[in-house]
């Protein structure tokens, strides 16, 4: 059951890492609804200046404006390329945390009722320096306001696109999962300690800082990896504001409708910065068998609705010993597109959430050396990684001596975590030497 509550938030954080501007006393802002947390009672607003957009007319003008520049700048003109980058950079404030009741109606305790909220469009009004009044906008102006700062107007990348990107990656000997705090950036690697291709650059938010590693996360771009981003959640993605050579590479992303305005900006600035977005589309299944180098990668869509459970899952196989990696980002296990029925290596999924799996993990391999590896940083306000979670992680057949977390106990030890097809790898030289990544095996 929803029911209406008007009543006035008591917190509000700008995240500073995003925002280009702070709201102002007594001003109106449009928002969409980026998350909601039930646990914590939070949503996450992603907040964007009304200048230009106060009336219908309006924010049909700039909906089609922005629909011309998406399209123009995706196949490379330099001008509007610039200009779309300066106009979103004009308009977007950035994520702004609230208490749950900042929502003209409040969702009830089921989750796909939380779901349903991801995406919608809020018009609220800055009083005391808290959002106020908050209103849903109408379904048209939400429709208009989804083509200026969403995905509708991005141009699709078909399975054959993607599968020639996939084909210029050399051998991948190694996936290190990064130390990035509470966020999710797995690097894998050549023999030389090259990132070649990444799936999820991200980092701990600000709600999470204390979790990040002392100088900030380390990545490797510079063999011009690829990136396959699992969803748009912006600890997988956040890596951009540690590493911006991470921003003029190729990026195949998935489509994501209801993310809204901060996260159109990141694939702005990649095209600003002269990298090359592909928005995968989602009626394909690319798979690509690189030849020569015996290995096999994969990417397709989970078939859930939530961001979390609609994004990409990413595997890589060894082909000559059937060793599989296997990266789900946030996914719940039941909402896989596929299920190898053993793995060498898993990212557990969500980084160890307790909720919201349903589905059983994949399991190990039963041959002598398999790695559940929890990308998590410490502390972290969800608790992850939680008991729950490593016990049905283990109800699929992973065993304690096979777990290893990027981050654990009490004062924290924490670091990346390599594995290898057969067996622990050498350490990367190259992500030792040049970027001070040290892994535990």
């Amino acid at each position: 059951m929803i029911s209406r509550n008007r009543s006035q938030p008591q917190t509000s954080e700008v995240d500073v890492g995003l925002a280009v501007g702070a709201v102002v006393e007594g001003e109106s802002y449009f928002a969409s609804i980026d998350e909601v947390d039930l646990e914590l009672r939070k949503v996450t607003l992603d907040v964007v200046r009304t200048d230009g957009l106060e009336t219908s007319g309006r924010i049909h003008s700039a909906s089609s404006e922005f629909r011309r520049l998406w399209r123009s700048a995706f196949s490379g003109d330099r001008a509007d390329v610039s200009r779309l980058n300066e106009r979103l950079e004009e308009m977007t404030i950035g994520l702004v945390e609230v208490d749950l009741a900042a929502l003209p109606m409040e969702p009830s305790s089921d989750q796909l009722s939380v779901d349903e909220y991801e995406g919608r469009w809020l018009w609220f009004t800055i009083r005391d320096g808290l959002p106020a009044d908050a209103e849903y906008v109408s379904s048209a102006r939400q429709s208009a306001l989804r083509r200026i700062f969403g995905q509708s107007a991005w141009p699709m990348a078909i399975a054959a696109n993607v599968r020639g990107v996939l084909a210029t990656l050399p051998r991948l000997e190694q996936a290190v999962t990064l130390d990035v705090g509470h966020g999710s950036a797995h690097a894998m690697a050549d023999d030389a300690g090259l990132v070649r291709l990444y799936s999820d650059v991200g980092a701990a938010t600000r709600f999470n800082a204390a979790s990040l590693p002392p100088g900030g996360p380390r990545y490797c771009a510079c063999a011009d990896p690829i990136i396959v981003l699992s969803h748009w959640d912006y600890d997988h993605w956040r890596g951009i504001e540690y590493e911006p050579a991470l921003l003029p590479v190729t990026w195949l992303v998935p489509v994501q409708p209801l993310k809204g305005p901060t996260h159109s900006r990141v694939a702005a600035r990649v095209l600003n910065a002269g990298g090359r977005m592909l928005p995968i589309k989602r009626s394909s299944r690319p798979r690509v068998s690189a030849g020569g180098v015996g290995q096999s990668i994969s990417i397709g869509y989970c078939t859930g609705k939530s961001t979390n459970d609609s994004g990409l899952l990413l595997t890589v196989t060894d082909l000559p010993s059937d060793s599989l990696w296997a990266f789900p980002g946030d996914a719940d296990y039941a909402t896989l597109p596929w299920r190898p029925k053993s793995v060498t290596m898993l990212a557990a999924a969500h980084h160890g959430a307790a909720r919201n799996q349903t589905g059983q993990p994949l399991a190990p391999t039963q041959r002598d050396y398999a790695r559940l590896i929890y990308s998590v940083g410490l502390p972290n306000r969800y608790g992850h990684p939680s008991a729950a979670a490593d016990l049905v992680h283990q109800g699929a057949g992973w065993l304690p001596q096979q777990t290893v977390h990027t981050a654990t106990g009490a004062p924290v030890a924490r670091h990346a975590v390599a594995v290898g097809w057969f067996g622990p790898p050498l350490q990367a030289k190259h992500l030792v030497v040049s970027h001070g990544v040290v892994a535990v095996m």
